[in-house]
């Protein structure tokens, strides 16, 4: 890398934007791939970069999660006292005195089936980070129309409160999860807080908040009214505005003919500044519920003045197997250690989507508070294992303790390169300050995670590179493909076939490859792309680079979309403008 790109790298680094990045969440760490705002191969090192899931391709159709190996300590205790099978909860607890914070499992099944039994394995995972869980049932719509589900698990929420000294329970510390139609209610909990619409005389636990502290919402229905619009082109015409649809037969009332009824059990109707923190994931290939509704819930959140986390799950369809892998479920439990439990949680971030897995070798960046005295940048590479008093220290699953090299450590963040030999598996990462732990969390390690750099422009995630052409005059002409004018407002490089006369090379960076000639295939729009080339980028340690070549075949197709697969996973998927 030259001189005096490492000199513009240190620059832009030392600018205080980076110190206000995550400053709404100053009680936790988070850890996310690198941050810059220049755009050669400066800015593949720092750009925003969004991790992809590292999901297998396929997946789609209503695969059931995989179920808890666990024995509830209650089981099938009344929430409501009326001997109603569908109204009862089992309930998990942890060993020791408490008081616990509790995740509560909502099932899916269209509102018309499922039930609280075989939930998913959130006790094997979470029961030894000291959370109490429940799986709760409700009444489903052939028993009773809506509001008959909201006012069920608002009880439930009421029981497990008012009895939070009897099972040990945090009452200030509720987490709500569900799946499809659970979802619903998962999201309807967290927004409608302590609304009374629903309220009755005769409730149980009349009195006692029904509110929650988080929400885990995984491609749930969250605007009755648009999900037939929201419907993507690529699955058949949407059914919920019809009288057999799922949502019609809960509301009792053809969704589309009855307006009022529609917005009041949609979730997003109630969103405001008290809603509590929100984790939205969605299959990309959802032809059940767009992931449509999710994005718009997200928005709705930002525009509440929220940080939600919305992660579109590659290659899912309505649920599948990428919902059960090492580093979907690493996202959700720390999104719940970080939300229910506070301090120390580590939490992948870039820009509105977020991962809680890291790959050996690959660049990161931590945010936290009083990290480092002062911002202080690395001189030289190889990059320095301690930097301005600090170090960061790397446990993986044999029990190695390696130190990552820093770029870039500051009051708020650290640059970091993580070592390249990590081991699959929980890692502890340890942040010290002169000799002091500073902060400590576990992160999951995965073998890969193929990342590009990216940022999101106009609500489309476009990557960081170069594009590559001869000229009509045979001269190499380099451009990047994401740049800024003098205002700092983002340019987008487009591929121009009118400027050349043979095909277009792309330089795309990254990072988390950790892979010596991987399987990789590349698709622009229904085109198969030829990868000419993958691996490190020879100057700056943990950058990746992908030598995509693009055929004339794919000249005047405008705005596309870019996706890759790594020996089987999924990478960013991005947008590109070719004229």
């Amino acid at each position: 890398m030259p001189d005096v790109c490492l000199q513009g790298c240190r620059r832009l680094m030392e600018s205080p934007v980076h110190e206000s990045v995550h400053d709404s969440e100053e009680s936790d760490m988070k850890i996310i791939p690198f941050l810059a705002k220049s755009f050669s191969v400066c800015a593949a090192m720092f750009s925003l970069g969004v991790l992809p899931l590292a999901a297998q391709p396929g997946g789609g159709g209503n695969s059931p999660f995989v179920s808890t190996a666990l024995a509830p300590s209650f089981t099938n205790l009344d929430y409501v006292g009326k001997g109603n099978a569908r109204q009862m909860l089992d309930l998990w607890v942890p060993q020791g005195d408490g008081p616990f914070p509790l995740i509560v499992w909502i099932h899916g099944g269209a509102f018309r089936g499922g039930s609280k039994a075989s939930p998913p394995p959130f006790p094997d995972r979470l029961m030894p980070r000291g959370f109490a869980y429940a799986s709760i049932g409700y009444r489903l719509s052939t028993e009773a129309l809506w509001p008959a589900q909201i006012q069920d698990v608002k009880a439930a929420i009421r029981f497990l409160r008012a009895n939070a000294e009897k099972y040990k329970l945090d009452r200030d510390r509720f987490g709500v999860v569900g799946a499809s139609a659970g979802s619903h209610l998962a999201a309807m909990l967290g927004t409608s807080g302590d609304v009374t619409l629903w309220d009755t005389a005769d409730m149980p636990n009349a009195g006692v908040s029904s509110r929650v502290q988080a929400v885990v919402d995984q491609f749930g229905p969250l605007d009755f009214g648009q999900m037939d619009a929201m419907q993507m082109p690529s699955c058949s015409a949407g059914t919920t505005n019809t009288a057999a649809s799922p949502e019609s037969a809960l509301l009792g009332c053809t969704i589309g003919t009855c307006p009022e009824k529609t917005r009041e059990a949609s979730p997003v109707t109630y969103v405001d500044a008290k809603t509590p923190p929100f984790l939205l994931a969605h299959g990309s290939n959802d032809c059940n519920i767009s992931p449509e509704q999710s994005r718009l819930m997200a928005e709705t959140l930002v525009r509440a003045g929220h940080r939600p986390i919305f992660r579109v799950v590659s290659g899912a369809g309505h649920g599948g197997t990428q919902f059960d892998n090492a580093s979907y479920l690493a996202l959700v439990d720390s999104f719940f250690v970080r939300t229910l439990k506070g301090g120390t949680s580590l939490t992948l971030d870039a820009a509105e989507y977020q991962n809680a897995a890291v790959a050996p070798g690959q660049l990161v960046t931590l945010f936290g508070r009083a990290l480092a005295g002062a911002a202080t940048v690395a001189p030289s590479q190889p990059w320095p294992t301690s930097l301005g008093g600090v170090r960061v220290a790397v446990k993986d699953a044999q029990g190695r303790e390696q130190n990552a090299g820093l770029v870039y450590v500051a009051p708020g963040q650290i640059n970091a390169h993580l070592p390249a030999d990590l081991t699959a598996g929980e890692a502890t990462l340890t942040v010290l300050r002169d000799g002091e732990t500073v902060i400590q969390d576990q992160v999951q390690v995965l073998s890969s995670i193929p990342t590009l750099f990216s940022k999101t422009v106009d609500g489309l995630t476009r990557p960081v590179g170069e594009i590559v052409y001869k000229d009509a005059a045979g001269t190499d002409v380099i451009a990047p493909l994401l740049s800024s004018d003098a205002s700092g407002a983002p340019v987008l490089g487009r591929l121009r076939f009118s400027e050349t006369t043979g095909p277009i090379t792309l330089n795309l960076f990254g990072t988390g490859l950790n892979a010596t000639g991987p399987a990789i295939t590349a698709r622009v729009a229904d085109v198969a792309v030829t990868v000419v080339s993958s691996g490190p980028q020879s100057s700056v340690q943990g950058l990746d680079v992908y030598k995509l070549e693009i055929p004339r075949t794919l000249a005047g197709r405008g705005e596309v979309t870019l996706s890759m697969l790594v020996n089987g996973i999924p990478a960013t998927s991005v947008r590109l403008s070719i004229n």
